[in-house]
């Protein structure tokens, strides 16, 4: 059982687990097999618990691509997810009125 003295510290103690732990590591030595080394991984996107929500992070790459400084595809690379064809455009979707 964990006890903590504020609930509201929930972020800053997910991060210090995981980063403290040795978690990664280990789940790639299972993961890791003379023939299937290269292909499987495991990666924590400790990033993301940095930055916040799902819906902060959300806003704020949707700002990013309305002003034009992050294309729709280096979104997707902060996530984790594949590049999508078209992409890499950083026109402005909302220009100022």
């Amino acid at each position: 059982m964990i006890i903590m003295k504020n609930p509201g510290d929930i972020n800053q103690y997910s991060i210090k687990l995981v980063r403290d732990t040795r978690i990664e590591q280990a789940c790639n030595r299972v993961l890791s097999t003379e023939n299937e080394g290269a292909q499987y991984f495991c990666e924590f996107k400790l990033d993301n618990l940095l930055r916040g929500d799902q819906k902060t992070r959300y806003e704020c790459y949707q700002i990013g691509i309305d002003k034009g400084f992050l294309s729709r595809n280096d979104v997707r690379g902060f996530e984790n997810l594949s590049p999508v064809p078209g992409g890499d455009d950083y026109g402005i979707n909302n220009p100022a009125t």
